[in-house]
């Protein structure tokens, strides 16, 4: 060995080595203090979306919208509750904002089904048929058990007068929810556009059986189909 090349190497003194575990044990102290700090933030973020939720119940959704605002201050990547909000200014007509706000949601969360159908329904509302389209297709290869999404397309296809395909969505529908009376409503609108009168009275018959109460406007429309459909024959 180079005795002289040994004599000129400096090693570390003590305090620098006590330095450096201190610097060490702050770094990490402070890491533990930010992811804490994150996840305290999440936390928080899930409690405004979880208010906005019981808000959106009563339909107060301008409130619901304060709330979810407030959770993506503190977690702007909670695809959660741009989904909700979403919801909250589809409700309220907004449609642009909600489009807006699925977008975002489904950016963080591609295989998010529900998104894709609500996304679905703000073009269907804005008589963008192929994009509602779309994104009920994509719903349906996420999930093909996922009964809203047939009866979203199925509505898409007979505003498209397309009849056929929707009658034929909307039967997949009920195949897997039977008891779903929105679902027998639109199959009798499919088989009445398809002149499946017959078809079409049961269909309407079926869904005042199942309908709640709250339902009042489309179950008055059911039976005036009904009563129509009855004097066609």
């Amino acid at each position: 060995m180079d005795i002289e090349a040994k004599k000129g190497a400096s090693l570390p003194s003590r305090s620098t080595s006590r330095f450096a575990r201190l610097a060490l044990l702050v770094g990490l102290l402070v890491a533990v203090i930010l992811i804490v700090d994150r996840r305290n933030a999440a936390y928080r973020s899930q409690v405004h979306v979880e208010r906005g939720l019981a808000h959106f119940e009563k339909r107060a959704y301008d409130d619901a919208v304060a709330e979810y605002d407030e959770a993506l201050r503190l977690n702007a990547k909670s695809y959660e509750a741009y989904y909700e909000r979403g919801r909250a200014y589809l409700k309220s007509k907004q449609l642009d904002r909600a489009l807006a706000d699925l977008d975002k949601a489904v950016s963080f969360k591609p295989d998010f089904d529900e998104a894709h159908v609500l996304r679905g329904v703000v073009h269907l509302e804005a008589n963008r048929f192929v994009e509602a389209i779309t994104d009920f297709d994509r719903a349906v290869a996420l999930n093909p058990n996922f009964a809203e999404a047939y009866f979203n397309r199925g509505m898409a296809w007979m505003r498209q007068q397309s009849y056929e395909r929707g009658l034929a969505d909307i039967k997949k529908g009920l195949s897997l929810k039977p008891d779903e009376a929105n679902g027998h409503y639109l199959k009798g609108m499919a088989c009445e556009g398809m002149r499946q009168f017959k078809e079409a009275t049961a269909a309407y018959e079926k869904f005042l059986e199942l309908a709640p109460t709250n339902l009042s406007q489309q179950i008055e429309e059911a039976r005036q189909r009904i009563q129509e459909l009855q004097r066609s024959r």
